[in-house]
């Protein structure tokens, strides 16, 4: 029997898991569009057997979040990238930003950086890893 995550996953295409504990990862989230309706949104710390599945396929979500559409899985930088192609920016920060993510190079230089912050930022906050 299917989960309820692999019937959402089934019905709409689309699914962002991400740290929900981490405030950067719900300000990308939530800034530039990402919400329920257009892809579902799952809080890997809330959903410990996403985390199990992700790992076996080579996903840290410690690493980086992940990005599903359909077959296809991008993590990390990649993950980021696809996010902001498809995001919606709200004023002009957050259009420049997401123009900034939407290149492949641009993401990929900018993601170990983004990943510092969000360690510091987790730190600071007294949160662990996520663990499965």
């Amino acid at each position: 029997m299917a989960s309820a995550d692999q019937e959402s996953r089934t019905e709409s295409g689309a699914r962002l898991i991400y740290d929900g504990q981490c405030p950067l990862c719900r300000s990308f989230v939530s800034r530039y569009g990402l919400s329920k309706g257009r892809l579902d949104l799952v809080d890997a710390r809330q959903h410990p057997e996403e985390v199990r599945r992700l790992e076996r396929l080579g996903c840290r979500l410690d690493e980086g979040l992940v990005l599903e559409l359909g077959d296809e899985r991008y993590h990390g930088d990649q993950a980021v990238r696809m996010a902001a192609v498809a995001g919606r920016g709200r004023g002009p920060l957050s259009r420049g930003m997401l123009w900034w993510l939407s290149s492949r190079r641009r993401a990929r230089l900018s993601y170990p950086l983004l990943k510092a912050v969000r360690r510091v930022m987790l730190k600071g906050l007294g949160v662990g890893p996520i663990r499965p």
